[in-house]
């Protein structure tokens, strides 16, 4: 097989009659030959299926098979960018003569690598056991998904994305195929800081389900690393992924989604911004051993906490939080349950939560709806400031003291719409 590019002379050697065969296959400008692997091309190692040595981004591809050497415990996969781009590896421990790991790469990592395979005892240094030259990762036609059944021990509900949103709750749940596992930690670590994001949750009758979310400032790329082990122990790493990327504009409202606490489920998603003089319900279902749920939003600035205690029965709770003025601020919130008149174990946390002041209603009087009469006493009030000694805030609606253009800016956006009470 010959594969000519841009202006090149080749010899063919012909028969002694001077004869020769050859045919012409045309190819797209940005082919790429679908190599493979032998099964039995690594030494030590036996592949379910000839491994691919062209892969697509955001499209997984399954690296198992059985070992032939019985000393090999652990086996590892790297891909060295051959542009100067780092390496990327891929590890996973032999059970039973087996081994398995899912290899996924994200569209940033488009290139071509030296794929590398090195195998050896856990703990010790392995020594490479094969090599090919030019492995081609291509563009993928999708999101990226890390796969139900990408970390050993666990298989998720649904595929976990690579890219997050902040604000929008994720929901990491499944089920728990190894018995040693009854904590999962995810790790996030931001490439640019070294900073960690930390979302632990229990195993219970083999699943297991964790809600959590990103805040705006949280917005960059990270690297993701699961661990697992028994409740208390040292927990094992299970494997990771990068990069994560989560995006904002800033401007983003978050909610936190049903299962973020444990052993609790929200009817709705909470939002965690709370306004004065606004009352919101908070219900949901609870543990059958939980018969009283505390909610403490902790002041970040200091100050007092304010605490709420509610009953649950028959599986559920339900209380309604409102704040005022003087409870403007930043807040943490936290929630324990269990048995009433006992010691509430800590069921989460979240932080920052915001008590805000309701934005002014253009709806002067009342009546559900901004209109005519609306306009007739903003422009009354229109040009007036916090000195004029007739001065109503009620018409400054973006509390900058003067009732002006940028008040009637707001006025209009609204007019002719109806008002929630």
């Amino acid at each position: 097989f010959i594969r000519l590019s841009g202006s090149q002379t080749i010899q063919i050697q012909t028969d002694p009659a001077g004869r020769f065969q050859g045919a012409l296959i045309p190819l797209p400008k940005n082919f790429q030959p679908q190599l493979a692997l032998p099964v039995n091309y690594f030494q030590g190692l036996l592949l379910d299926a000839p491994m691919p040595a062209t892969f697509a981004a955001g499209e997984s591809a399954v690296f198992s098979g059985e070992v032939t050497d019985p000393s090999i415990e652990q086996v590892l996969i790297s891909f060295e960018s051959r542009n100067g781009g780092g390496e990327i590896t891929f590890s996973t421990s032999v059970s039973g003569g087996r081994f398995r790991e899912t290899i996924l790469f994200a569209p940033s990592q488009i290139g071509e690598y030296k794929l590398s395979v090195y195998a050896g005892k856990s703990g010790e240094r392995l020594p490479q056991i094969g090599a090919f030259s030019s492995a081609i990762v291509t563009a993928g036609s999708g999101a990226v998904l890390l796969p139900v059944d990408f970390f050993p021990g666990i298989v998720l509900n649904t595929p976990l994305p690579a890219q997050f949103t902040a604000g929008e709750g994720i929901s990491f749940s499944g089920q728990i195929d190894n018995a040693a596992i009854d904590v999962l930690l995810l790790v996030f670590t931001s490439r640019a800081t070294g900073e960690e994001i930390r979302v632990q949750t229990l195993g219970e009758k083999g699943t297991f389900r964790k809600g959590f979310v990103f805040t705006p400032n949280q917005a960059g790329e990270y690297d993701l690393n699961l661990f697992g082990g028994a409740s208390g122990g040292i927990l094992s790493h299970l494997g990771g992924f990068s990069p994560i990327i989560i995006t904002a504009t800033g401007g983003e409202q978050v909610s936190l989604p049903i299962d973020y606490f444990d052993r609790i489920v929200l009817d709705a998603p909470l939002e965690t911004t709370f306004l004065v003089g606004q009352t919101r319900s908070i219900s949901g279902l609870v543990s059958t051993d939980i018969t009283q749920v505390a909610l403490s939003f902790i002041p970040l600035s200091g100050g007092a906490d304010i605490d709420a205690f509610i009953n649950a029965q028959n599986g559920r709770f339900a209380t309604d939080i409102a704040f005022v003025n003087a409870q403007i601020g930043d807040y943490e919130i936290t929630l324990f349950g269990g048995q009433r008149g006992q010691h509430l174990p800590f069921l989460g946390a979240f932080s920052p939560v915001f008590v805000r002041t309701a934005p002014k209603s253009p709806d002067f009087n009342g009546d559900g709806t901004v209109g005519f009469s609306d306009f007739l006493l903003f422009a009354g009030a229109f040009g007036k400031s916090s000195a004029t000694p007739d001065f109503d805030d009620a018409f400054d609606l973006d509390g900058d003291g003067v009732i002006g253009f940028s008040d009637f800016l707001i006025f209009a956006s609204a007019f002719g719409k109806p008002v929630s009470p």
